[in-house]
């Protein structure tokens, strides 16, 4: 068997099924207890054909990326982006309290 997390990690997922649309909001969750981000897996059913789809992850409404460089996925391209907590483009490390609420907002679809 092959552990890739700790006992103690703490996942969510935030799922927007079905046809994308840019929106704020397209999914959130309640932060249960003290934590902090050790990293992001985004991945698309379907490939989009055209431009580049922009997710951005908030916290309390307020994104954690500190740059411009949100979770980019590029023309045709569906497979997993990453971004580990100690990347340039995340805020590091973003620590959440409980009752914070962690959301998805897509800001741009293919």
């Amino acid at each position: 068997m092959i552990d890739l997390r700790k006992d103690s990690d703490f996942v969510i997922h935030l799922d927007a099924p079905g046809t994308q649309t840019a929106a704020a909001n397209k999914a959130f969750k309640v932060i249960p207890f003290a934590c902090e981000l050790i990293g992001i897996l985004g991945r698309l059913g379907t490939a989009g054909t055209t431009g580049s789809q922009i997710n951005d992850i908030n916290k309390n409404g307020t994104t954690i990326f500190s740059l411009a460089a949100k979770q980019t996925f590029a023309t045709a391209v569906a497979t997993p982006t990453a971004f580990g907590a100690t990347e340039t483009a995340v805020t590091s490390p973003v620590q959440f309290a409980a009752g914070d609420n962690v959301s998805l907002d897509v800001d741009s679809i293919h």
